[in-house]
């Protein structure tokens, strides 16, 4: 599968300073949207998922605080601000910030920084996928074992032989598994 550039969001309000990020962002071949304040920077979020977020910290509107509240666990943003002292940059680490940026920037430093934080985004996306994945298959695994009285090896290798016969991903079918099972639940307490 071929991706193309990735996508960053600046959610910035300073003019020059978003003239520098762009400049920077765009020269390195990045799809770049920009929002000048925090409630648009989220609903861009939201709507177009983007592989990272430049986050000033003083935001019109909706603080870079409030967003990486919003961000914590589904969005992977970095902090950009003017004073590296600031608590605001330790509970945005805590929200789970890839790192931050002390303006005013410098171009190596920006380049450097939105790389490791594009790697790092992409590896824990791909970790809560993992978690994700391994949750409904040990879930579907339970089902099986619960419906059919099968042990837990049993249900396992059931769900590999199916998975392999339809020719499909085990977790795919642990997903749908799971799934059935959810709407058969449903229409019986609806019924």
């Amino acid at each position: 599968m071929v991706s193309g550039p990735a996508k960053i969001l600046i959610a910035e309000d300073s003019e020059p300073m978003l003239l520098t990020l762009r400049d920077v962002l765009h020269e390195e071949g990045y799809e770049l949207q920009e929002a000048a304040d925090g409630m648009t920077a989220l609903l861009l979020a939201q709507e177009n998922m983007p592989d990272l977020v430049l986050l000033d910290l003083y935001l019109p509107g909706m603080s870079g605080i409030e967003l990486a509240e919003h961000f914590e666990g589904w969005m992977p943003f970095l902090v950009i601000t003017v004073d590296d002292q600031d608590q605001s940059i330790k509970t945005c680490i805590e929200r789970g910030a890839l790192g931050y940026i002390v303006k005013p920037v410098r171009e190596i430093d920006l380049k450097t920084q939105v790389r490791t934080a594009l790697a790092r985004g992409k590896e824990n996306q791909n970790l809560r996928r993992g978690i994700q994945e391994t949750q409904v298959t040990s879930k579907a695994i339970g089902l099986l074992m619960a419906h059919f009285g099968l042990t837990q090896d049993a249900a396992c290798r059931l769900l590999c032989a199916r998975a392999s016969a339809q020719r499909r991903r085990a977790t795919d079918l642990a997903a749908d598994i799971v799934g059935a099972f959810d709407l058969i639940n449903s229409v019986r307490l609806h019924a």
